[in-house]
């Protein structure tokens, strides 16, 4: 069972506070942001997903929200006939979405992960939560009753990694982090991915640091394409402010 089955309170419980500007209400139970947000170097690291793996292809809810283009290319698939609505509370009001919960699928895998070859038969709409995983990581320091002191944005293998269930039976993730950095997914797939995670805060009216931190990455990637180095350019440091609470 993966440590969220609903990757909908996953997106909001990790992803939204990691980055709101104030507190927030899941279903009456309040999320306080970090006191800070800090974007590391690693961010800029590369990430293979090799095959036979499956790994990090779970059992967990496949959840798509209104409006977005992977949610309209979505529909109109063989998958996209298993999507129903499904509603969840923030800040006291419904928030509507789509959902194949895979209720009727008893495989610890995603029923789109293709059992041949470890890969995602879906991977061009596949949900948003998906397409964080296993790359863009919000870590936690200082997680507490009153709130997480820090939140940390980078790249960086699974911490379940060891245990995470493969294909073949065998457990332990497969995929391949190589010290080199990879600007090209960086420029188009993760600032994509966090200007979509914008769209949906937005759509839930929660403040957030996000642009802030697109802006950050930016600015970093210029700096790493004229061939500089990130520490040198941040006092020597690995991670950088972005914002505090």
């Amino acid at each position: 069972m993966p440590a969220y089955p609903d990757s909908m309170r996953k997106i909001l419980e990790t992803y939204v506070r990691a980055v709101a500007t104030k507190e927030f209400t899941v279903d009456g139970r309040t999320l306080m942001p970090p006191d800070e947000l800090w974007l590391s170097s690693s961010f800029f690291r590369g990430f293979e997903c090799v095959d036979k793996c499956g790994g990090c292809c779970p059992h967990f809810t496949l959840d798509y929200f209104h409006g977005a283009r992977r949610t309209r290319e979505m529909i109109d698939t063989v998958s996209g006939e298993r999507l129903e609505d499904r509603r969840i509370e923030v800040n006291g009001r419904p928030f509507w979405y789509l959902s194949d919960q895979q209720k009727d699928h008893k495989d610890p895998h995603c029923r789109n992960l293709n059992k041949i070859d470890g890969r995602c038969g879906i991977y061009p709409v596949r949900p948003l939560s998906c397409s964080f995983e296993p790359t863009i990581k919000f870590i936690s320091h200082g997680l507490h009753q009153i709130g997480v002191s820090r939140v940390v944005v980078t790249k960086r293998p699974f911490g379940r990694a060891w245990n995470m269930l493969r294909i073949d039976g065998g457990r332990g993730a497969m995929c391949e982090w190589p010290e080199r950095t990879d600007l090209d997914a960086v420029e188009f797939r993760d600032i994509p991915l966090l200007i979509e995670l914008m769209k949906l805060c937005t759509s839930l009216d929660i403040p957030t640091h996000l642009f802030a931190l697109i802006q950050h990455v930016r600015e970093a990637l210029l700096v790493l394409r004229e061939g500089n180095d990130l520490r040198w350019q941040w006092g020597g440091k690995s991670t950088i402010l972005i914002a505090s609470n």
